[in-house]
């Protein structure tokens, strides 16, 4: 694991870091050299760091800028993803950088992007990763806020969500990088909702896909059909007597007259 560790990050992760944890992880790049991210990445100021970031100046100086919120993405998560990938690339071609395996993650990075807009006068874009694109006006400032769906499970099943979830913002991220060749990227793992997932697990005294019961025979229908029976059997039953009465002169007939032409004959 060692070896997959250096390919990724090697540049960027010194080990010291990664025995930090493996909650909250964070990263940074910007497109061109940030004096911003390499004061931060030399002074690791802890708890004050990623506050340090969003409420710079340097916020405003850029075109576009980006901020993925990823609930449940743990440093492993990332050294998970392979070396090839657009994420892995990016962040190591990016002039500055800036990688945390630990923060004191939020909930939701919403307050900060709020900032950033205020003070930048920036246009606020909110999408989803999953969205097929992204409408952008290149000559406005630009916060771009992608949320992504929780990570979550073992690391087996995460490897294999991250890698779908990594390809599907690199798309954007390509997008973003061409339409503003000024940008800063954020990628933050910030807590998930522990409710949400409780309410959207299923009850365990109940199966999911047990199928509903539904009462045929109610109260309505089963008066309507005595009353349809009990009108109906004794039509059936008068029409019947009254064929049975007018059909039994004829067959008492036929006899007397096979009988004389007999004797006729």
């Amino acid at each position: 694991m060692h070896a997959r560790v250096l390919s990724l990050l090697a540049a960027v992760v010194p080990a010291s870091v990664v025995a930090l944890g493996s909650r909250g992880a964070f990263m940074s790049w910007s497109s061109h050299p940030s004096p911003l991210l390499s004061e931060l990445d030399a002074g690791r100021q802890g708890s004050t760091l990623i506050s340090d970031l969003f409420g710079s100046d340097e916020m405003c100086q850029y075109s576009a800028v980006v901020v993925v919120d990823q609930p449940g993405l743990d440093v492993f998560d990332l050294y998970d993803l392979p070396r090839s990938s657009s994420l892995s690339s990016r962040m190591r071609s990016a002039p500055s950088k800036l990688f945390l395996s630990h923060h004191p993650a939020s909930s939701s990075p919403t307050a900060s992007i709020d900032d950033i807009v205020q003070r930048c006068g920036s246009r606020l874009i909110e999408l989803d990763v999953a969205d097929y694109s992204i409408i952008t006006e290149p000559s406005e400032k630009h916060v771009i806020s992608i949320s992504m769906p929780d990570l979550g499970g073992d690391r087996r099943t995460k490897k294999v969500d991250m890698v779908n979830l990594e390809n599907q913002l690199s798309r954007h991220l390509a997008v973003i990088a061409e339409d503003f060749p000024s940008h800063l990227v954020v990628v933050m793992g910030t807590h998930g909702n522990p409710l949400a997932k409780r309410q959207a697990e299923p009850s365990p005294t109940k199966a999911p896909d047990a199928p509903k019961r539904h009462r045929i025979f109610t109260t309505g229908l089963i008066t309507g059909l005595l009353i349809t029976f009990g009108l109906l059997i004794p039509l059936l039953y008068m029409g019947i007597s009254s064929l049975t009465s007018i059909q039994a002169p004829l067959r008492m007939e036929a006899p007397k007259g096979v009988t004389i032409d007999k004797k006729n004959k």
